[in-house]
């Protein structure tokens, strides 16, 4: 698994190609149901400057120890799970 970095710039545009826009106070919102993205985790807003965007169904969660800790198990759930 390999992590990069994006800058604000770059995910601005990411986030842009798959319809999603960032507020003036810097939340992520759905461009089409014009709503903020909400951690599925911490049940708040996702800022740009906390976000990490994952690869596949361009998932976007929060970076804190919490949300990374659970991608990573469910990702080696399933590798174990042969899927």
């Amino acid at each position: 698994m390999e992590f990069e970095e994006l800058g604000k710039e770059e995910k601005e545009l990411l986030l842009k190609a798959y319809k999603y826009e960032v507020n003036s106070e810097g939340v992520i919102v759905d461009s089409l149901l014009k709503e903020p993205v909400i951690s599925q985790d911490t049940q708040r807003p996702i800022k740009l400057e906390s976000a990490s965007l994952l690869p596949g169904s361009m998932r976007i969660i929060d970076t804190t120890p919490l949300t990374i800790s659970k991608f990573l198990r469910e990702k080696i759930e399933l590798k174990e799970n042969g899927n």
